[in-house]
């Protein structure tokens, strides 16, 4: 008889105890829940792409700069851009005896532009991991043979990626490339900020 009286006790025991963790765990969780939305830090993110002539001057060509709004554990992109016409020359075939050929030109159009995607994360004691992808496409004029009665234009395009740990207020170089074509080089920085 002492072995099962022991043995209910036991039994009770422990159904008390799931009960009381249960209604422990309803109780704690709108509080769990509120101190996890808390914790989400709303960022400003500014990236400044900077284009230099390759001159000892460095002159400066182009200067973009790009805000993003973002809040750790999410992301945001900016995508700019438009449609440009490229020419075409085509060599169309002559009527007549002489059959002579003539270009003629015609026109394809391009998407250009700028597309900036920023995810965030909160990598404690006041640092910020950013996940950073920036694409960017252009046309540029193209250095040909003057008798070239082709198109006088390249289309350029630039894709960097970084994932940098950031304070507030801190801005650091993201990225630094040269042209082969014309020797201009980008820039790209990027400066973080907590918004209060």
């Amino acid at each position: 008889m002492t072995l099962q009286m022991r043995h209910t006790r036991w039994v009770m025991a422990v159904m008390v105890g799931m009960v009381m963790a249960s209604g422990l765990g309803h109780a704690q969780g709108p509080a769990a829940q509120q101190k996890a939305e808390a914790a989400v830090v709303p960022l400003k993110v500014t990236v400044v792409m900077t284009r230099y002539k390759s001159d000892k001057a460095q002159t400066v060509v182009s200067r973009l700069p790009f805000e993003l709004w973002v809040n750790t554990g999410s992301s945001a992109t900016i995508r700019f851009g438009s449609e440009v016409p490229v020419p075409t020359i085509i060599i169309a075939q002559g009527e007549g005896a002489d059959k002579k050929s003539t270009p003629v030109a015609s026109f394809t159009y391009r998407s250009i532009g700028t597309s900036v995607t920023v995810n965030a994360q909160d990598h404690g004691e006041g640092r910020y991991r950013l996940e950073v992808l920036i694409e960017d496409s252009q046309v540029v004029p193209a250095v040909t043979d003057p008798e070239f009665i082709g198109p006088r234009t390249a289309n350029q395009s630039f894709r960097a990626t970084a994932q940098p740990i950031l304070r507030d207020g801190q801005t650091v170089q993201h990225s630094l490339a040269t042209d082969r074509m014309t020797g201009d080089v980008t820039k790209i920085e990027l400066t973080l900020n907590v918004v209060k």
